[in-house]
């Protein structure tokens, strides 16, 4: 998808439907004022005790200044995996100042 940003084209890539409709949510509230997708992926380690790593699929910049670190997955996928107890281990992992 092609947006244009200060009168530049920008290239935002999704994998997906469902990345593209959150893509569409995100750009249509007027608090956001940047969207980087794929940012850095962050390293963890879960319940279990086993280093992991994950890559959001957007970084979302408000115009306060507050940042959130967005992951997309069908409802089914976050069910049958488990993701949410992964979620939790991630979310204890992340930096104040993650980019």
């Amino acid at each position: 998808m092609q947006l244009l940003c200060d009168n530049r084209p920008r290239i935002i890539e999704f994998e997906s439907k469902l990345e593209q409709r959150v893509l569409w949510l995100l750009l249509a509230r007027p608090d956001v004022w940047d969207i980087r997708e794929q940012p850095a992926s962050l390293g963890y380690v879960d319940g279990a005790g086993k280093s992991r790593r994950h890559t959001f699929d957007f970084l979302v910049t408000l115009q306060s200044g507050r940042r959130y670190a967005v992951v997309v997955k069908p409802e089914r996928r976050v069910c049958k995996s488990r993701f949410l107890r992964g979620l939790a281990d991630l979310r204890r992992a992340m930096p104040t100042k993650f980019s």
